[in-house]
């Protein structure tokens, strides 16, 4: 079974995990500003991606937008050290 770690605890630095079969069931990420909402949401569509599951993320906040170009900017960097070497 596929095991998707999501977050670390703060006290205890446990790791949470999703487990695979679980993943396609709703669910809601909420919280305050500043809590992690949308770092887990990345986590958690990197850990899809690398197991092969297309991911579609939409964010309507232009805040987010940058996200966006940074993690185009990896993928780009990484290919031309990839295409370099």
């Amino acid at each position: 079974m596929t095991i998707f770690p999501i977050a670390r605890t703060i006290d205890t630095a446990s790791q949470m995990n999703l487990l695979g079969n679980m993943a396609n069931r709703h669910g809601l990420i909420a919280g305050a500003t500043g809590t992690g909402k949308t770092v887990t949401l990345r986590t958690m569509a990197e850990g899809f991606s690398r197991a092969g599951v297309p991911v579609f993320w939409w964010m309507s906040k232009a805040t987010y937008q940058g996200l966006v170009v940074q993690a185009w900017q990896a993928v780009r960097l990484a290919s031309v050290c990839k295409n370099l070497a």
